[in-house]
This record gives C-alpha cells, structure tokens and sequence, in this order.
C-alpha cells in the first residue's frame, strides 16, 4: 500500500499527478562583436572546466562537384596540420601538457570547432582556438595523409551492407547528383590541391558565417575583452552562399530502388517519402505520430508488429522527419533476413498504411506525449547542451523559446489533429522502397512493389 501526503492508495495507478509545468533553461548571455559575429556565453560554476564551440555555415554541401571530399580534408587537414606557430605534431603535445582538447568537424550544412580545457589554462587554449580557426597552414604532407585516407575509406565503402543502403537511400530521395547523395571518388579526391583548401578556408571560415560559444567556469566580463582581442578583427565577407537544392526529390507512387550485395544473407530496406520542415505547423502532432508508428521503442507499432509479431527483425522503425532549414524525409529502415525481404515490405507497408485507415487513438497519443514531454528536461540537462541548442536555434534563424513552444503544442494534440497531420503529410501510395541485399534469394519478386530501378554502388576505378 502506499501512503502519500497523509492519503493511501491501492494502486500506483489510482496517484493523481499534477500536469507538468513549463520548463524554461537557462539562456546564455550573446554579445555582438563590431564584425557582426555573435558570441555566446553560458557561466557554470559547478567544475573548474571550460567548452568552446563554433559554428561555421560552410559543409560538403558547397564543395565543388568536381572535388568531392574537399570539405572533409579541410576540416582533418586544419587539425592535424596546425599552424605556422603551432604546427599539428607540436599542438597535439600542447594540448596533452595542457589536458585540453581542440578538435575541428565537417558536415554536409555546417563545420564546426570544439575546445575543452581546465579554466585555468583558456586564455592559451583560446589563443591555440582563435590560430588553427583562422590561420591553418594546410602543410602537404597532412594534405597527402588525408587524401590517402580518404582513398582508403573509398576503397572499403561497399564492405558493410549497412553503409551501402544508407547511400542507396540518399540517391533513391534526392538523386545521384544532390550534394547529400554524391560521394567521393579516387579523382575527385586526386584533383583537389592545396590552393583549393586555401581558397575553400578563405570563402568559408570567416566572421559572416560564424558563431562562437562558451559554457563553464568563467565571468563572462572578464573574458569578453580576450574575446573582443582575439575575433574582433576577424575577417568578413559579402559574397553570397553558393544556392544549393536541400530538398528530396518528389515522389509520385510507388516505386523500388534496388542495389546488389550477394555476400550476405540480410536485406536492409527502406520505406521513404517526403517529409517536414521543424516549423512546419504540423510538426508536433507528425512528432506524435512517429512515437506511434516507429520511433517510441518498444510502444511503437512497427516494432510491435514486425519484430514482436512476425519476427522478421531485431531492428526496425521511423517516422516523420523534418530538418531546420530544408524539408526532411518520412522514413522507415528495417533489417530482415534474405528470405524474409518481402514478407518484411508488405508488413512494413500494412503499418503505414494503418496511419491512414486506423490513426492514433487516444492512449496511444498519451503515452508519445507522455515519452516526448518527460524527455524534453533530458534535451537541457547540461548547460553545454543548453548552449548548443541555443546556437542551432540562431543558426537556422529560430527563436529561442521554439523547442520549448513545441513541446507546449505536443500537449494540446488530440486524435483529431494527429490524424488530420498525417493525411495531410502521408499518402501510402506515394513512397519510394529502398533494397539492399541478395535478390536470389527473396521470398517474391521486387517488382511486386512497383517498377524497380537498379543502383549501382561499385566504386569507380581512378
């Protein structure tokens, strides 16, 4: 039996609790400098540690066609070759002594920069930040290093099955030629020069397309003016990004894309179609719906289904998907047996399909509420994290109260709005089936699904 505030209750279940109250984190302090770039500062006093971040709006995503690979090798070479000061083999023994940590990263829409170190020692770490983000050497023996590695990675990309449909599902969605589809090859990375990393650094890195982040144990006042000395003359620039097409290409009914892997006795499959963007009025009840259909674990109705039911998979699930600045992908990914790989489809296809003819009821929508509400104090539960988001937030020219804005609307969704979201959204007829795997041995034909269409993967030679 339990006893709570003087009442007594048969049941766990029969304890009446109050609805959850709206949860405001903590927002960091953003000054401007005179060259427009933004700083952020987030003071925690509870560790004598300090984490910079910067954000660059640059990516694989404006890397010419033609040298595909050199965003990555910009972002290995300006870490691992340094600078003229600090060169890449002594920085990393500076950082050692130091116990710090200095990193720089690449993805398709954005780059970035981290730093770590005891707050004692973030004036030098801040020095070594500010060098290596603004003045790398780009030394041809790094270069050559990467681009060995780079060769090294194409050469084994057909090697696990996995890899293969993730890259056979970008091309089925957005096309071979779409930055987030095209891969590197042995002469795009063969072409590409130390002039061309110079030049990518200039056009990219550089006050206009940065932001720069500071969480731990530091005043805020008595490190803007290092901050000030450091980034305040920064160089900008007026030239306008590159126009790149983000968006997946459309899909009018069914169709199947397939590429060949004979050496293995799995199918991984895709079930794709157009998804969202964030700010998309409908994205909090599509959150909800995607608790439903495939993304809340063990409640979802794929999982149950497909693995619990029929048990054709250890692994599967989806959902909605909606990007910041671009609309996302409606997407469902399941692993199966080579002899299962039909039977898969239809059950995967039967459960989409179910979104339309049996929508959410209400305690299905309770319990994704009830996941999604009580996760989101996990989504600030350190002031890094709070920083970051904060950052993503300004990067896509969000307001800063708007993840917590949807969360108050994920409160409000009925089963009415949920399914309404969803015919609006999701027409079963119009997706694309993604295969990788043996096709001699399927269970039927793929060509029942719809017109198949062949992906080839075989990496080219120099």
């Amino acid at each position: 039996m339990i006893i709570t505030n003087s009442l007594m209750y048969n049941s766990y279940k029969n304890i009446e609790f109050p609805p959850l109250e709206d949860f405001a984190p903590e927002q960091p302090v953003v000054k401007t400098l005179q060259n427009g770039l933004r700083v952020y500062f987030l003071e925690d006093n509870e560790l004598p540690l300090v984490r910079v971040r910067a954000s660059i709006r640059a990516g694989a995503a404006y890397e010419p066609a033609e040298k595909i690979g050199l965003a990555s090798i910009c972002a290995q070479v300006m870490r691992m070759g340094g600078t003229l000061k600090n060169p890449g083999d002594a920085l990393d023994d500076e950082l050692g002594l130091l116990g710090a940590t200095l990193d720089i990263s690449m993805g398709g829409v954005s780059a970035g920069a981290s730093a770590s170190c005891l707050a004692e020692k973030l004036l030098r770490v801040l020095d070594l930040f500010n060098d290596i983000l603004r003045y790398p050497s780009f030394p041809q023996e790094k270069i050559d290093l990467a681009k060995s590695a780079m060769r090294t990675a194409i050469s084994r990309r057909n090697d696990q099955i996995g890899t293969m449909a993730q890259r056979a599902h970008q091309i089925a969605m957005y096309g071979r030629a779409s930055v987030f589809a095209r891969e590197p090859q042995y002469a795009t990375i063969d072409s590409i020069t130390r002039d061309d990393l110079l030049q990518y650094h200039r056009q990219y890195f550089n006050a206009s397309r940065a932001m720069i982040g500071f969480v731990g144990d530091f005043k805020t006042s008595d490190i803007w003016p290092t901050v000030e000395n450091y980034f305040g003359n920064w160089e900008v620039s007026r030239a306008p990004l590159a126009a790149i097409d983000t968006n997946p290409l459309p899909v009018h009914g069914r169709s199947v894309y397939f590429s060949e892997k004979s050496d293995v006795n799995q199918t991984n499959l895709y079930i794709s179609g157009v998804g969202t963007r964030r700010d998309d009025p409908d994205w909090p009840a599509l959150r909800v719906a995607s608790f439903v259909l495939g993304s809340g674990g063990f409640s979802s109705r794929l999982l149950r289904k497909v693995r619990t039911e029929l048990g054709l998979a250890y692994s599967v699930g989806g959902g909605f998907g909606a990007e910041y600045d671009r609309v996302g992908l409606f997407r469902t990914a399941c692993q199966t047996k080579t002899q299962s790989t039909a039977q898969a489809i239809e059950a995967m296809l039967g459960e989409i399909e179910g979104l339309i003819r049996n929508p959410p009821d209400r305690d299905e929508i309770a319990s994704a509420q009830d996941q999604i509400l009580n996760a989101e104090v996990f989504e600030y539960d350190t002031k890094p994290e709070v920083l970051a988001r904060r950052m993503t937030l300004d990067y896509y020219n969000y307001p800063p109260a708007f993840l917590q804005d949807v969360n108050r609307r994920v409160r409000t969704i009925t089963p009415e709005s949920v399914a309404a979201a969803i015919r609006r959204k999701l027409n079963p007829e119009n997706l694309k089936i993604v295969a990788v795997g043996n096709r001699d041995g399927f269970d039927k034909p793929l060509a029942n699904f719809g017109p198949v269409t062949e992906i080839d993967l075989s990496i080219l030679d120099k």
